[in-house]
């Protein structure tokens, strides 16, 4: 158990994170998903609090997985696409090459979050939500560990923050993409509690956050 930031004790993350990687289920899933990653659609699955797992729709037009999440769902996961070519740059004349950010976006976030505000209402342990996100280069997965009755007025709708989390992550070939996903997240969604985890091909995890100077810090789950 750890304290969270409510001063209440609750599972730990990563003992809880461990178990979820060692189901069958949720493994087989993710290694589905890994291999989709080339496709040109985002592909996914909501996962109900019986443990039953659902196919995120695809678009008919566009390459986002369409987040029907209801009351009763427990988590979701889902691809970001590896690089891709699609349809003309009109400057070069070359095919124009779409390149998808390898890690959550505004709207998965968002996402989550809802999530975690269905908690207080729909009976699902808090430490069970999560949100995870699989790549062609590296896998991650959101938890909470705050307090579920955080101001909902103060987000906005995903379009709003296209522009601070593109800043963000422009700066991502100094600071790394992990380090500016955390500082949109700390700098714009103002939801604390939120963590970041990432898979690690052994299959152990890696919790990444910022420290008070603003540096990542990367702690091993045991």
């Amino acid at each position: 158990m750890i304290e969270n930031a409510t001063g209440n004790c609750i599972p730990d993350p990563c003992k809880t994170l461990s178990q979820q990687l060692s189901n069958p289920s949720y493994k087989a899933k993710i290694e589905e998903l890994r291999t989709k990653v080339g496709e040109k659609k985002e592909s996914g699955y909501k996962q109900n609090k019986s443990g039953v797992y659902e196919a995120l729709k695809q678009p008919v037009n566009g390459h986002t997985a369409i987040f029907d999440i209801d009351a009763n769902t427990r988590g979701y996961m889902h691809t970001h696409l590896d690089d891709y070519e699609e349809g003309i740059d009109p400057k070069s004349g070359n095919p124009r090459l779409i390149k998808p950010i390898k890690i959550f976006s505004p709207q998965d976030v968002l996402k989550f979050l809802e999530l975690v505000r269905r908690t207080k209402s729909n009976g699902i342990p808090i430490h069970l939500v999560y949100g995870t996100l699989v790549t062609g280069k590296r896998s991650y997965v959101l938890t909470f560990t705050g307090d579920v009755n955080f101001p909902i007025d103060q987000l906005k709708e995903a379009r709003d923050y296209d522009i601070p989390y593109k800043r963000a992550v422009d700066k991502r070939s100094k600071s790394g993409l992990e380090k500016a996903f955390l500082v949109f997240l700390r700098d714009h969604i103002k939801v604390n509690g939120i963590n970041l985890y990432r898979f690690k091909d052994n299959g152990t995890l890696q919790k990444k956050s910022l420290n008070n100077a603003g540096d990542l810090i990367t702690d091993e789950c045991q």
